[in-house]
């Protein structure tokens, strides 16, 4: 049996009507059921993969402000592992709900669509939320303890702003390219997903 999305006046008369969340739990019952299990991995793991690659790029920028701070290595337990793993949760959480599920309950038929919304919420989590939260934590955090190379934020706001903007500059190409990996990752696993679900309801 596959789900199909339709009009409840279009059913069939042996049909089964499924609300929304009967249907996701009878596609990941048929996901985990499925036979090689291999071929269903998109399905199951990417969103964690995502997440995977969101906290391994999310600790390689740490290190870039970090080091560009003067800060001691402790402080990535500070700064560092927090933000980066509330963006890697923010991935999966997302991806899972808004990605997902979507893709296995074919709510949306455009797939470029939806390569483009996994594209924007891996973008954002996995580069810019970071970017931008680890130059100011790291700078903030240098402040604290009392780094003279970083400006007062109580004696002139701008001054840190125009710091962490310089940071971000020194870092841009390699900022690029972690947001170009996130981007394309995002657009390969999902493509795997639609295909997943794809051999799911051709078997079946």
């Amino acid at each position: 049996m596959s789900v199909q999305k339709g009009h409840i006046s279009n059913v069939p008369k042996n049909a089964v009507v499924l609300s929304e969340s009967d249907a996701l739990d009878y596609q990941l019952k048929m996901v985990n059921q499925w036979s090689p299990s291999y071929e269903m991995w998109p399905l199951k793991f990417g969103s964690m993969y995502l997440a995977a690659t969101c906290a391994a790029t999310g600790f390689i920028i740490s290190e870039q402000f970090r080091g560009l701070c003067l800060l001691p290595k402790y402080s990535r337990w500070m700064v560092g592992v927090p933000i980066t793993t509330f963006s890697a949760l923010g991935v999966l959480l997302f991806q899972s709900k808004i990605i997902t599920e979507d893709v296995m309950l074919n709510k949306t038929s455009c797939i470029p669509c939806l390569q483009g919304r996994s594209a924007m919420l891996q973008g954002f989590f996995g580069s810019v939320y970071p970017t931008i939260i680890l130059s100011f934590g790291s700078a903030l955090f240098a402040q604290r303890l009392n780094i003279k190379l970083i400006p007062q934020i109580d004696k002139g706001p701008s001054k840190m702003l125009k710091f962490c903007q310089q940071m971000m500059l020194q870092k841009r190409n390699l900022l690029t390219i972690i947001c170009g990996i996130q981007v394309a990752l995002a657009f390969i696993v999902t493509d795997l997903q639609v295909e997943s679900v794809f051999k799911l309801n051709q078997r079946r």
